[in-house]
């Protein structure tokens, strides 16, 4: 991950495929906490296509709320095949004490951002981001690790359906320019 002004007014973030690394929440903040009251944060996820997790997704997105807000729908379709009972749930984003900023946020995304890129951008958007630039990589939901009985070997495949919080199906997000 990077920080940087952009020669102008804004602060840019890159997260250079970082998604999925815990050491990336303490350079988030530490780059955050140099972010001016008020000053637009521009966070490029054009280079995110191993995604990440949700721990540091939700970490980055607890410092542009004030109280807690859903930022994305999961549905979990294999339940309803075994039992016939559907499952669906809204995942909220939290406050982080101490971690706040008011300011614009603009996100940049493009082919190059998938999974868990995709679901921040979409969560960002929920929260009142301008998510900005190409279609995303349009992964189909959550990965699960499906190890085969015989063999043990470990398959990933989506797993969880994943829309944005107003339904539109995660891979069929589209950024606003």
């Amino acid at each position: 991950m990077s920080a940087a002004p952009d020669g102008g007014e804004a602060m840019v973030i890159r997260f250079n495929d970082s998604l999925g690394e815990d050491a990336t929440i303490a350079a988030f903040d530490e780059a955050m906490a140099r972010a001016r009251p008020g000053q637009l944060v521009v966070l490029d996820l054009r280079d995110t296509p191993s995604g990440g997790n949700t721990v540091v997704a939700r970490a980055i997105m607890g410092w542009f709320v004030s109280e807690a807000r859903p930022y994305q729908i999961h549905n979990l379709p294999a339940e309803e095949r075994e039992t016939g009972v559907p499952r669906q749930w809204v995942e909220q984003v939290l406050p982080r004490a101490g971690k706040r900023h008011e300011g614009p946020v603009v996100v940049r995304v493009g082919r190059w951002t998938g999974s868990m890129g995709e679901g921040l951008a979409v969560g960002l958007d929920a929260l009142g981001a301008l998510v900005v630039g190409e279609p995303m990589a349009g992964l189909l939901g959550a990965i699960y690790d499906h190890r085969l009985p015989r063999s043990g070997l470990v398959i990933k495949l989506p797993t969880e359906r994943l829309q944005a919080v107003d339904g539109t199906p995660r891979e069929a997000f589209r950024p606003a320019s």
